[in-house]
C-alpha cells in the first residue's frame, strides 16, 4: 500500500490517496503517485475541488489498473468521494480568522477608505428603528421600537410582509411592504431591521405597530411587556450592548442608554 497526502486549507485536514497492488503479479509494483491539483484552497462550506491521481512504477510508466482510494483525515472539515470530489463541510466551529483576512481588515480600518471610500448613506435624521421577524416555529415577533438618529434603511423591494403604524384613533401613520430574508444559521427563522425617518406628527401619536404576513400577525403597543435597552458610546454612537434584562441596573454603569419609544 502506498499513500500521498494533499492539504486542504481552512482547518487541519488532509485528503489522502491510498492504492493497492496485487503481490503475486510479475509486473513492477507502484513507486509513486502524482496528485492533481497538489494543493487546494477551500474557504466556504460547500466549496468543492476534484482531485485526480496517477500511479507510476519505478520506470515512470503509468499504472491505470491500480485501485485508488481517497480518505479524509477529518470529515468535519472536508469530505471526499470515491471519485476524488472534495467538499468543504459546514460543521466546523468558525472561531478563528486567517491572518490574510485579519491583515486586510486591519489595513482597511486604518486607511482613509474606512470612512471616505464608503457610499454615502445620507445624513442622520430622527428616525424609528423597527425590527422583528418570524421565529423557527413560524411565529411573528416585534422587538421594541427605538427613536434613533441614523441614516434611513428602508426595504429594497415589495413583498408579502407588511409593517404598519397606527395612531390611537386608528389612523395609519406609515406602512411598509417587504420581503423578509432567512436568518443565516437561524434554523429557518426570518428577520428584518429598518430605520424609518420620523414624521413630525408621530411624536406622542404613534400608538401601535403591527407586523403581518403569511404566518400570522403580531402587535406592539403600550401594553407590550418587553424590557430592552441599547447602550451606546456617546462620542462615536457605536452600539456597545443590547440589554434585555436588568436594563435599569445597567443604566448607572452605561455612558448612554437609549430606551424604547
Amino acid at each position: 500500500m502506498f499513500s500521498r497526502s494533499i492539504g486542504i486549507v481552512r482547518a487541519a485536514a488532509l485528503i489522502s490517496v491510498l492504492f493497492t497492488h496485487a503481490c503475486d503479479t510479475t509486473e513492477p509494483g507502484p513507486d509513486s503517485v502524482n496528485v492533481s491539483p497538489r494543493t487546494a484552497r477551500l474557504i466556504l462550506a460547500g466549496d468543492t475541488v476534484r482531485l485526480s491521481a496517477e500511479v507510476r512504477d519505478k520506470s515512470g510508466n503509468s499504472m491505470p489498473d491500480v485501485v485508488v482510494n481517497w480518505l479524509s483525515s477529518d470529515a468535519q472539515v472536508a469530505t471526499v468521494t470515491a471519485a476524488g470530489l472534495v467538499t468543504m463541510s459546514d460543521c466546523v466551529p468558525l472561531d478563528w480568522i486567517s491572518d490574510y483576512h485579519f491583515t486586510n481588515a486591519l489595513r482597511f480600518r486604518l486607511s482613509p477608505a474606512d470612512s471616505s471610500g464608503l457610499p454615502d448613506r445620507g445624513p442622520r435624521t430622527e428616525s424609528l428603528l423597527l425590527w422583528g421577524g418570524f421565529d423557527t416555529r413560524g411565529k411573528p415577533f416585534l422587538e421594541p421600537a427605538f427613536a434613533v438618529e441614523a441614516p434611513p434603511a428602508l426595504p429594497g423591494s415589495v413583498g408579502e410582509y407588511r409593517l404598519a403604524g397606527h395612531s390611537s384613533a386608528g389612523n395609519e401613520l406609515f406602512a411598509l411592504s417587504f420581503d423578509m430574508p432567512e436568518v443565516a444559521d437561524g434554523g429557518g427563522a426570518t428577520g428584518f431591521a429598518f430605520v424609518l425617518p420620523a414624521e413630525p406628527g408621530w411624536a406622542g401619536n404613534l400608538a401601535r405597530i403591527t407586523l403581518s404576513g403569511p404566518g400570522g400577525s403580531v402587535r406592539l403597543d403600550q401594553d407590550t411587556d418587553l424590557g430592552l435597552a441599547i447602550v451606546r458610546d456617546p462620542r462615536s454612537g457605536q452600539v456597545r450592548a443590547i440589554l434585555r434584562d436588568g436594563a435599569e441596573s445597567a443604566e448607572a454603569q452605561a455612558e448612554e442608554v437609549v430606551k424604547p419609544t
